[in-house]
């Protein structure tokens, strides 16, 4: 991580983040609770997108074409597992976001343009609130379709990993973010 550059997104301001190596994690210093981030190498074959909002993701993925920074995106996250359809702690490439809260003839479908991860591909819906039916969804999100969308849109060749922390439903008190986000890096280490 001795080469990586963070970007935070807040406020509909992209700010360099100072960062430091902690293990296999890097420790950025932020203002606030909630933010989008963009981590990289300084001249990366593939930007990895840890969104946290869904504006923040797109507007990530909408941002990175214009710069010339690689080949490749992923937008990598903690998700919800729909019941037993996923393990808590597994690693997961999304193959299909659907966009599940809108009515039905305004329901979308949108696929990754590439980057083969090897993981267990699974269906995921981006929601925005509770009260989802899962379909043929094994996990929910909150940034997948739009980060699908901006990057089909641009032209850009993309993936999404996911590492399931809850099941859908759970109080926050159970969520095992630690977890989660341990099997991602090990995820996200084996892709790049």
């Amino acid at each position: 991580y001795e080469d990586a550059l963070v970007w935070g997104y807040q406020n509909g301001v992209w700010t360099e983040l100072a960062a430091k190596e902690r293990g296999q994690y890097l420790q950025v210093e932020m203002t606030g609770t909630e933010q989008s981030f963009c981590v990289a190498e300084k001249a990366p074959a593939v930007w990895v997108i840890a969104g946290t909002v869904i504006g923040g993701a797109a507007a990530v993925a909408a941002l990175l074409p214009k710069l010339d920074c690689g080949q490749r995106l992923i937008l990598a996250g903690i998700a919800g597992a729909y019941g037993e359809r996923a393990a808590i702690g597994e690693a997961v490439e999304v193959v299909c976001e659907r966009t599940a809260e809108l009515p039905g003839r305004f329901v979308g479908e949108y696929r990754p343009t590439g980057v083969a991860t090897g993981l267990r591909g699974v269906a995921s819906n981006t929601v925005h609130g509770r009260g989802c039916e899962a379909g043929e969804a094994s996990i929910e999100n909150m940034e997948g379709a739009a980060f699908f969308a901006v990057c089909r849109a641009a032209g850009v060749c993309c993936a999404e990993i996911r590492a399931v922390s809850n099941r859908v439903g759970d109080d926050f008190s159970l969520w095992r973010i630690d977890e989660a986000l341990a099997a991602l890096t090990a995820a996200l280490a084996d892709t790049i």
